[in-house]
């Protein structure tokens, strides 16, 4: 039997003084379900999923690492365990999937997203802790055990998509 997520979504609500007059369930969440509550909280929850199970724990914690550390990062406002189900609460932060809007966006506007992307890794990937991913040292050699530019095939791109792939690989 699948878990209740209506009524983990209601007790961490209440543990944390939130009506639930919106709740919608985000489609990103492949493992784990992910919810937007009033357009203003985010709620991540165990997922039924065999692979769900811990891949919340240690959250908290590497969110507040990354906090320290000034880089941008929703706020965490709670996190534990209710019936079973890890959670972590934080805070929603306004604004949309670029994915929806990326062609449409200028050169300009484009660079500048970038650069801010570039900053936020360099935050990343500065970080050394024995707490960050479990087996990894810090975030580049994670994303770099778990990353093959190789699978892209960069000929299908545009030039100056295919630039930019071998800038990321750099």
């Amino acid at each position: 039997m699948g878990k209740d997520y209506p009524k983990i979504i209601e007790q961490v609500a209440k543990q944390n003084n939130i009506h639930t007059n919106s709740v919608e369930q985000f489609t990103s969440g492949q493992v784990n379900k992910v919810f937007n509550i009033n357009n203003q909280f985010v709620l991540k929850i165990e997922g039924d999923h065999p692979k769900a199970k811990g891949m919340l724990d240690g959250q908290a914690a590497k969110i507040n690492l990354l906090i320290e550390h000034k880089a941008n990062t929703p706020k965490l406002l709670d996190f534990g365990d209710v019936n079973g189900s890890t959670y972590l609460l934080m805070q929603k932060v306004d604004g949309k999937n670029l994915v929806y809007d990326w062609l449409g966006f200028t050169s300009k506007q484009k660079e500048n997203f970038i650069a801010q992307i570039a900053e936020q890794l360099q935050i990343f990937h500065s970080i050394k802790s024995d707490r960050y991913f479990d087996i990894y040292d810090n975030f580049k050699d994670a994303v770099t055990a778990e990353t093959n530019a190789k699978e892209i095939d960069k000929d299908k791109l545009k030039l100056e998509y295919q630039e930019s792939i071998e800038i990321l690989e750099d």
